[in-house]
């Protein structure tokens, strides 16, 4: 772990959020600059405060996106600097995987729109990536311009679930991979994040796919697929959590039947507890 990560396991959750007691100077200077974006609890600081996971419709997102990359902007050269930069851009990707996941929803064309917010995510990825590895932050140059949003979809709200959140899981596995991809895949929602911060990882384009077994309608129907491959080489398929097997298998079955590529599937995490109903003891899901 030391070999990819420059800060101190404690002082990251499993799923990325930063933990340091308030008497951390450097973490408590990036709580002042930008106290909204932090939780404070029993003489702790979390990264991840109210904010992160307000229940928010898609104009205040795209609004809150571009208060935060502000913010971002206006940041004084300051000691705690590049915690508080990833802390915004945390933020910041969490909203961007959510709603590029409302859009494959219900744009019946989304690939020119979506076009700007995978820039957008992979740009928020990479800067995940440099603050865990120790490596200057990049500099910031228009990557959150383009997002956008139709006026009459503006009041809708994106899925709940926020799922853009399990960073050092995703980052600390794929780090292990050892085979040669040249695509690589994600299943929205949550498979975003995590093929986000593998594409960065690998330098690989990202394409993202959106179906699931738990609370979509598209089972058997159309199947949204923002694809950014040639029809050879291949492709690994991410989700961020697998049980039963069924959506990676439904994903990779689509994707088998529109293209040449080998695909391999990839889960950063296992839900043990469904691998163990579903693979072992036979019940249904």
């Amino acid at each position: 772990m030391g070999k990819i990560f420059s800060i101190k396991m404690e002082n990251i959750s499993l799923l990325g959020a930063l933990y340091y007691p308030v008497d951390n100077s450097l973490f408590y200077k990036a709580y002042r600059y930008s106290p909204e974006l932090f939780h404070y609890n029993n003489g702790m600081l979390n990264s991840r405060g109210q904010s992160y996971y307000e229940k928010l419709n898609c104009n205040q997102m795209i609004h809150q996106i571009k208060v935060l990359k502000n913010k971002y902007l206006m940041i004084p050269y300051m000691a705690a600097e590049k915690i508080i930069k990833y802390v915004i851009v945390d933020h910041v990707f969490s909203k961007l995987v959510r709603l590029a996941d409302f859009i494959m929803g219900v744009y019946d064309s989304f690939e020119s729109i979506l076009f700007n917010y995978i820039r957008a995510i992979n740009w928020c990825a990479y800067t995940i990536i440099c603050f865990f590895q120790g490596k200057p932050l990049p500099k910031y140059t228009d990557e959150l311009e383009g997002i956008s949003i139709d006026p009459s979809l503006g009041l809708k709200f994106p899925r709940e679930q926020i799922e853009a959140d399990n960073h050092f899981i995703s980052l600390s596995s794929v780090s292990y991979l050892k085979k040669q991809y040249d695509y690589i895949v994600g299943i929205a929602l949550g498979g975003i994040s995590c093929a986000a911060i593998a594409s960065c990882y690998l330098n690989k384009p990202l394409s993202i796919i959106k179906i699931s077994y738990y609370d979509e309608r598209n089972i058997g129907e159309s199947i949204p697929l923002y694809k950014n491959w040639l029809d050879k080489g291949n492709i690994l398929l991410i989700d961020d959590n697998c049980g039963s097997g069924a959506t990676l298998n439904k994903a990779k079955q689509y994707l088998h039947a529109i293209t040449d590529c080998s695909i391999s599937t990839y889960a950063t995490e296992l839900h043990w507890e469904k691998f163990f109903r579903c693979k072992v003891y036979k019940h249904q899901d």
